[in-house]
């Protein structure tokens, strides 16, 4: 039955012991709780059986607790910087009428007690539903547990009750890791992390297959600039290609058996870049360098200048073909991508993707 409550329509739940633990109203829906004797209004949310508390009858007023969707609870190798979201904002007045999501208050703790406080926001009104770590400048620890918490407040002062806690552990790799064979851990992206290989294992090598226009797409536009070449391959998959038995035993007459390059990085159990990943180890090379612990002279700073030991070269190659002749690589010089004949021995920096 329906009971008109100053300008809404609440809907009464008739109590059974079957029915109103299980109950899953809409986004909204206010149930009356008969079991207590004195009646209670519960607010639905679509997703927890019996909805949140908010009063009692006649104070028809209250914010529905929020809950957190992700991460979910108990989730682990976490990002650390993830991205939070929690249920969306429900509430009634004393009124009948609905209030308006004001604030957010987001915690998160090392300890379940939220006695050490990693991060707490505040009442913000920025980040309702959705929190972004990295938006806010915060990077949590690697391999680490970390409590998490919200609560909603509305436009009439009312704030909910804190969500139900959630705990992650955050992933034991993250920007800037190195991994055991000396990889630095770059980036992340598409669900992958990126890796680059360190200073130490960075060589010149000439690409190979001069003369032999491989099965590979062939990009010939964007010669001297900025651009970078179209390539709708992966990294992985243009090195399984030039490393496969169709193109390892070929002698380019140049001093090379094989896609030399390519070759290099698989041994090492990398890629080699398409021209894609390869701007993006050019764009992070800073970050790269910092993190890089081998000792090596071919840091990324050091190639640029033309400084890295055995070579003044500044070009760094792709697993991105140009032509029969030419394969593209990036001058860390200046930015600019150019075709280059496949005999010149340029940078080899090796390259691979992890899936998260």
């Amino acid at each position: 039955m329906a009971l008109k409550q100053m300008s809404g329509v609440v809907t009464w739940k008739r109590f059974t012991t079957n029915s109103i633990e299980t109950y899953l109203g809409k986004p909204g829906e206010p149930i009356v709780d008969m079991r207590t004797g004195e009646p209670a209004i519960r607010l639905c949310d679509g997703l927890t059986p019996m909805g949140h508390p908010i009063g009692v009858i006649p104070t028809l007023t209250g914010v529905a607790r929020p809950i957190i969707i992700s991460p979910v609870n108990n989730a682990t190798d976490v990002d650390t910087s993830p991205v939070i979201t929690a249920s969306q904002f429900n509430g009634i007045n004393g009124d009948g009428s609905i209030p308006t999501h004001a604030a957010t208050i987001w915690n998160i703790a090392t300890d379940a007690a939220f006695t050490q406080m990693t991060y707490n926001s505040g009442e913000t009104a920025l980040n309702k539903t959705t929190l972004d770590l990295s938006s806010v400048g915060v990077t949590l620890e690697q391999g680490s547990v970390y409590y998490i918490r919200v609560a909603y407040k509305s436009d009439s002062g009312v704030v909910s009750d804190w969500s139900a806690t959630v705990k992650i552990t955050t992933s034991t790799m993250g920007i800037g890791t190195v991994l055991p064979d000396g990889g630095i851990v770059f980036g992340q992206e598409g669900g992958d992390w990126l890796v680059v290989a360190p200073a130490s294992q960075r060589t010149t090598k000439m690409w190979g297959l001069y003369g032999t226009d491989t099965s590979l797409p062939n990009w010939t536009s964007g010669n001297g600039t900025t651009t970078t070449p179209t390539d709708p391959n992966s990294s992985e998959y243009n090195t399984d290609v030039l490393t496969s038995p169709t193109y390892n035993s070929i002698n380019d007459s140049q001093g090379n058996i094989g896609a030399t390059a390519a070759e290099y990085c698989r041994s090492l159990g990398y890629d080699l870049p398409n021209a894609r990943d390869l701007q993006l180890i050019y764009n992070n090379r800073s970050q790269i360098d910092a993190a890089d612990s081998s000792g090596g002279g071919a840091t990324l700073s050091a190639i640029q200048s033309g400084t890295a030991p055995g070579s003044t070269a500044t070009y760094v190659w792709s697993s991105t073909e140009y032509s029969s002749r030419n394969a593209w690589f990036l001058y860390f010089s200046n930015g600019n991508w150019y075709g280059s004949t496949k005999f010149n021995s340029n940078w080899v920096v090796p390259f691979r993707r992890i899936p998260v």
